[in-house]
């Protein structure tokens, strides 16, 4: 059952990080944004693939699985920070 919850979160937040990073596309306010999701989404993806070829092969799996983890937090984290010193995700009208 945990591996089936893992696939969904992991799976959810991939699909979160590929739609903020079409979101950011074009916007000059989230410059950077775009690439930095995308390869948060690949550096998630790398060490799902090495958490996967390690637990068949019995090796440090939970270490990858942390790894992603970590990735996606951090992503995370640095979002919200920026969202709470003022930063808005849709243009204010003035």
């Amino acid at each position: 059952m945990h591996l089936v919850c893992d696939l969904i979160a992991f799976n959810s937040a991939l699909l979160v990080l590929f739609l903020f990073a079409w979101r950011f596309s074009g916007d000059s306010r989230w410059k950077g944004w775009t690439v930095y999701s995308i390869l948060t989404a690949l550096l998630m993806m790398a060490f799902l693939t090495a958490f996967g070829v390690a637990n068949h092969l019995g090796g440090p799996a939970g270490a990858f699985e942390k790894l992603a983890s970590l990735t996606r937090t951090t992503w995370s984290a640095v979002i919200v920070a920026k969202l709470y010193s003022g930063r808005r995700l849709v243009q204010t009208e003035t």
